[in-house]
């Protein structure tokens, strides 16, 4: 089994166990669980494909090496957690009200309008996912100012998601997860800079 398909499988008895534990246990909260988790197992697979995009090389476009293989299969399940979430969130707490969903952003948030910051965050998302699928020779080719903007944008979003507006494990998990890609990215700075050996 290759590593794509066994993240894959993991995924769905994850997102199986997310589903069924709350209906097994008579929980009174289902949808509020549901929620949360969603966001969670999104986070989950979010970090792997972040930390294997921050490693990859050059080479590893061209070849579309195993490395970026794993990184486009957790990218796009995170992808896929994140849009169940939303979804859940729209129809168990929201009830498919969007004026609901600007008040709840005002309370939390203080500005109404940052909604629109979170739908412009799913469409970026979704777009990024499927260009990579569709047109993977493009998406390697593209300008790293394109995925530098891309990954800032992202990478704001889900820290305040997280870590600023979460709390209690959530909240130090992903400071951890955080704080280890910026390590990442760093490291990949440093060793851009140094000069690379004549052969």
């Amino acid at each position: 089994m290759t590593a794509p398909a066994a993240f894959t499988a993991v995924w769905f008895v994850l997102l199986a166990a997310l589903v069924a534990h709350p209906l097994l246990t008579d929980a009174a909260t289902f949808g509020s669980d549901l929620i949360r988790n969603t966001i969670r197992l999104s986070l989950l697979y979010y970090a792997p494909a972040a930390a294997l995009l921050l490693l990859s090389r050059a080479a590893d476009w061209r070849a579309f090496s195993p490395r970026l293989r794993l990184a486009r299969c957790c990218w796009s399940l995170a992808w896929l957690s994140f849009v169940i979430h939303v979804v859940c969130a729209f129809h168990y707490f929201h009830r498919w009200s969007h004026e609901h969903a600007l008040a709840h952003t005002l309370a939390v948030a203080g500005w109404a309008e940052g909604i629109f910051v979170s739908h412009c965050f799913t469409l970026v998302w979704t777009v990024d996912v499927l260009a990579w699928w569709l047109f993977p020779r493009w998406y390697a080719a593209r300008s790293p100012w394109l995925d530098r903007v891309l990954h800032g944008f992202m990478a704001f979003i889900l820290f305040n998601g997280s870590v600023v507006f979460e709390g209690g494990v959530v909240r130090w998990a992903s400071a951890v997860m955080f704080a280890g890609l910026a390590v990442l990215f760093l490291m990949r700075r440093v060793l851009r800079r140094q000069p690379q050996p004549v052969l």
